[in-house]
């Protein structure tokens, strides 16, 4: 590390073991501005390599998590809001994915709870449509004061 952060002016002198018995010692005599200078190129490639590994690793985590839960979230959220502006409409009722996660036990809940909504909606429709009927019926064909008798209808009576 001094070398790297040296002026690079100096003459280094390196003496070390020979392997296999080459010889007794290996002494090198080297200026310090080359290794310098082949030390920071390798510094600056490894920085720019592991910039680089860096932003492939963000970019596949980005789209990982994107496709993974930002993308069904967001799918989740529109279906509420589409379902929310026409309850009434089962083609508005969300399709659930094969997921076995979490965000597919969420579209299959979903999907049950607006099916059952659809049908209350439905059925209390056609309540207040029978309601209506009988309504209009009732002012066509009063029904008599309950105070009166009842009387059956000569077609029903025995003779």
């Amino acid at each position: 590390m001094e070398v790297l952060f040296s002026k690079g002016d100096r003459t280094l002198r390196i003496i070390g073991q020979p392997r296999e018995g080459a010889g007794m010692l290996i002494e090198i005599v080297l200026p310090e501005a080359p290794l310098r200078a082949a030390m920071l190129k390798f510094g600056l490639n490894i920085l720019v390599l592991s910039i680089i590994i860096s932003m492939i690793t963000a970019a596949l985590v980005y789209f990982a998590l994107n496709s993974l839960l930002v993308r069904p979230m967001l799918r989740l959220a529109a279906n509420m809001q589409r379902f929310s502006q026409r309850p009434e409409d089962a083609s508005r009722i969300i399709t659930p994915s094969a997921r076995k996660d979490e965000i597919g036990t969420a579209e299959r809940e979903l999907a049950q709870m607006q099916s059952e909504l659809h049908q209350l909606l439905n059925q209390r429709s056609r309540l207040a449509a029978l309601g209506l009927a009988v309504s209009k019926i009732n002012s066509f064909y009063p029904i008599a004061s309950s105070r009166a008798p009842i009387r059956p209808c000569r077609a029903l009576r025995r003779n």
